[in-house]
């Protein structure tokens, strides 16, 4: 069976978000299916990263948007109603060679990746597949709610063409996926079929090391991503100075790339918090952390970051939001609605660490078994199949 598969996004498995969903999710495609994977980008491809998915695909074509094309795109679709992220990755030419490559190929099946990329193939008259992952326009609006008078103003708009995109695009698919039942809910056709795909855990956050847990509280993620700013700015400001009231020097660690001189210059003052910057191997940093926490509020979707975190043996302290966007209830994870509770469960986690062994097993036992890449993407292989 062939399987055509559009991303607007060059996958690889040392990245975050749609690209390593899609990297993992195409190693156990390739087993059951001849991939042919069609890629937008709008950065250069290395050779390597190229050989690393060519090897999973029967055929591997990349097209580079230039950013000057890309200003153009996005005024055209502002015109058409489209929403900033469906433009910003829609050229009519790529469009005419993804026609042609389907033409020669004739796929059995189309497996799409985000509503950026539905577009180039709505109206092809193949059995397709949408992967949404997170409700788009919920996280559009959610990021107007904590921007500045202008962005305000984007992202709201933004948010309402999302959803009549969103709206719009269901009928051109035979199947709809998304990450999280959270994000289902949001979704402005919540009483349509709709099949729940989380991402899966690699394996290597499960390998242990040995080493003292030199770290007692860690954030990880994305640190110019609107929703983790937040978190990051309510753990400096808001949980720091209460744990200081303590008196106890734990060791506070944020993890991630790309954080704002702002950010910098919170992280300086506070004098005990620590910045780790574009950490090459984070599997090890979240092993030598006792407690993830994960004070996020104003994003959507599947919190990878809490996952991994328990898979290396962290206890979790986490919003309620992030605890219901797992999708299921794990022993190791205590959820927090302020400053104060987040204090008294760090407390209580620290002091208490080594005997709570037995619920971090059991959570990481749980996540082997239910939220491995494998299991994950065999519901979306027999979901294509059928």
């Amino acid at each position: 069976m062939k399987l055509l598969v559009l991303s607007s996004r060059f996958p690889y498995p040392l990245d975050k978000g749609d690209k390593l969903r899609l990297y993992y999710q195409l190693q156990s495609l390739s087993k059951e299916f001849e991939i042919h994977l069609i890629c937008l980008t709008d950065e250069p491809v290395c050779d390597l990263h190229y050989s690393t998915i060519a090897q999973y695909c029967k055929s591997l074509k990349v097209f580079y948007q230039k950013k000057s094309s890309i200003l153009l795109q996005v005024l055209v679709g502002f015109i058409k109603g489209w929403p900033v992220q469906v433009s910003y990755f829609f050229n009519g030419k790529i469009k005419k060679e993804i026609y042609k490559i389907i033409s020669k190929e004739k796929p059995d099946h189309i497996y799409c990746q985000l509503i950026r990329a539905t577009e180039y193939i709505k109206d092809i008259p193949i059995k397709k597949t949408i992967d949404y992952m997170d409700c788009f326009s919920e996280n559009s609006f959610k990021r107007s709610e904590t921007s500045n008078i202008l962005k305000k103003i984007f992202w709201k708009q933004e948010a309402q063409r999302v959803k009549k995109y969103e709206t719009s695009i269901f009928a051109f698919f035979d199947n709809h996926i998304l990450i999280s039942q959270s994000d289902a809910d949001f979704m402005p056709f919540q009483k349509k079929p709709i099949s729940i795909i989380a991402n899966g855990i690699a394996d290597i956050f499960f390998e242990p090391i040995e080493n003292s847990k030199s770290i007692d509280i860690l954030f990880v993620g994305n640190l110019s991503y609107y929703s983790n700013i937040d978190a990051v700015d309510f753990i400096i400001h808001q949980i720091f100075p209460e744990l200081k009231k303590m008196g106890i020097p734990f060791r506070i660690v944020i993890a991630g790339k790309s954080p704002s001189h702002e950010m910098k210059e919170w992280i300086h003052t506070s004098g005990q918090v620590e910045l780790l910057e574009n950490v090459p191997q984070i599997e090890k940093i979240y092993q030598q952390a006792r407690i993830m926490v994960a004070p996020i509020t104003k994003g959507t979707g599947l919190q990878n970051k809490v996952l991994e975190a328990l898979a290396a043996g962290c206890m979790v302290v986490c919003s309620e939001q992030v605890s219901k966007g797992l999708g299921a209830e794990f022993s190791a994870i205590r959820i927090a609605k302020n400053a104060e509770e987040y204090v008294h469960h760090i407390l209580h986690l620290h002091g208490q660490y080594q005997s709570l062994k037995n619920e971090r097993d059991q959570s990481q036992k749980y996540l082997q078994e239910f939220y491995s890449w494998q299991f994950q993407t065999n519901k979306l292989i027999d979901l294509i199949k059928s």
